[in-house]
């Protein structure tokens, strides 16, 4: 697991990553707005759970190499 600044870790389920709008945008050095947006009109494939978007590593490689920020 991948500790970030808020020490937070990333769930690591399987051999995949889980990641958490806060970790993507500290992992990214982007704002939590552009990821938001970017789940919220379905450039980012992710998961929402009890009011939180989670997004597994695979996805976020997969949006990487197709859109930029």
């Amino acid at each position: 697991m991948e500790e970030n600044t808020k020490n937070e870790k990333s769930v690591l389920i399987g051999k995949q990553d889980i990641y958490t709008v806060e970790q993507l945008a500290i992992k990214l050095n982007v704002k939590e707005r552009t990821i938001a947006d970017a789940l919220r009109d379905g450039k980012l494939k992710g998961y929402k759970k009890f009011r939180r978007w989670y997004v597994l590593h695979e996805d976020l490689i997969t949006f990487l190499t197709n859109e930029s920020l």
